[in-house]
């Protein structure tokens, strides 16, 4: 019974010859595939790569700076030094108002520098002498030191608010005006007096026939003791105001703001009964008349 069943399993994994060189060609390969990679140095040597050369390479068609091993890039000193250096060129006069950013790159000023000069002429600012100059943040003081007999600077104009001149000062004679023949134009000059008062004034002015002195300006309405201190200096009297004759004016040439028309009524109504009058001293005799009021009407009358 085992020998039957060893001789089934046997006869089962029994190969052919054809198989079994088939199945020793495939051990084979396995096996040197496997070894290949630990083998294939000692065969064939690879070409050596210069890894400088090719960075270099690269670098030259991508427009890089060559690359140099060991040295420490963005150091201050190279970036000075790099593309920003500058030819050493003889100095020449200039006004550090007006050069321009190529003469300032030429004369060793860095492009940063000349762009903070151009801002600040941009914005109104101007350099008058050395040391305004050196304000420019980051500039080099040796270099400004080493241009300075080469700098030239325009004169720096005074303050207008520091020139005193005495016109300036000359306190200006305020206009004085005749409030007999002024206009409203000139009376709205006077402290304190609006087109309102201006019109008041012209027309009690045209009612009384012109002003004989300067109190009667109480007499308009609404021009108080204050108003008129603030304006008495600045007005005068002429003698240019009318005057009615009493020996010859009519009831209605008469009319007046100091007489009332019971009172202009008395008036020609005594001369009509009396003849004319000689004098003011005539006038007493009206006794509609009182003290007050021929003061205030003598300087309108006449005979």
């Amino acid at each position: 019974m085992k020998k039957n069943m060893f001789r089934v399993f046997t006869d089962y994994f029994d190969f052919t010859r054809s198989e079994k060189k088939a199945t020793v060609l495939v051990c084979i390969i396995i096996v040197v595939l496997t070894l290949m990679p630990f083998l294939w140095p000692y065969f064939i040597k690879p070409t050596p790569i210069d890894i400088v050369a090719a960075e270099k390479k690269y670098r030259e068609l991508d427009g890089l700076p060559e690359y140099k091993p060991h040295k420490q890039y963005y150091q201050k000193e190279e970036y000075k030094s790099g593309s920003y250096k500058n030819d050493p060129v003889k100095p020449f006069s200039f006004d550090p108002n007006t050069i321009s950013d190529v003469d300032l790159k030429r004369l060793g000023f860095k492009p940063w520098i000349a762009e903070r000069i151009f801002k600040f002429r941009n914005s109104g600012g101007k350099f008058y002498d050395i040391a305004g100059f050196k304000k420019v943040y980051g500039v080099d003081s040796n270099l400004v030191n080493s241009l300075k007999n080469y700098m030239r600077f325009p004169v720096k104009p005074e303050r207008e608010s520091n020139i005193y001149k005495k016109e300036e000062f000359v306190k200006k004679q305020p206009t004085i005006i005749d409030l007999n023949t002024a206009d409203s134009a000139l009376i709205v000059t006077l402290p304190g007096i609006g087109q309102a008062f201006a019109r008041r004034i012209l027309k009690y002015r045209d009612l009384l026939g012109g002003f004989y002195k300067k109190e009667q300006l109480l007499e308009v309405y609404g021009l108080d003791n204050e108003k008129f201190e603030s304006i008495e200096s600045r007005i005068i009297i002429s003698g240019n105001f009318k005057t009615i004759n009493i020996n010859k004016a009519t009831l209605a040439e008469m009319k007046h703001p100091y007489i009332n028309y019971t009172q202009a009524k008395a008036i020609v109504n005594f001369r009509v009964q009396h003849g004319n009058y000689s004098d003011f001293k005539s006038l007493e005799q009206v006794k509609l008349l009182d003290a007050l009021t021929l003061e205030k009407l003598k300087p309108y009358l006449s005979f």
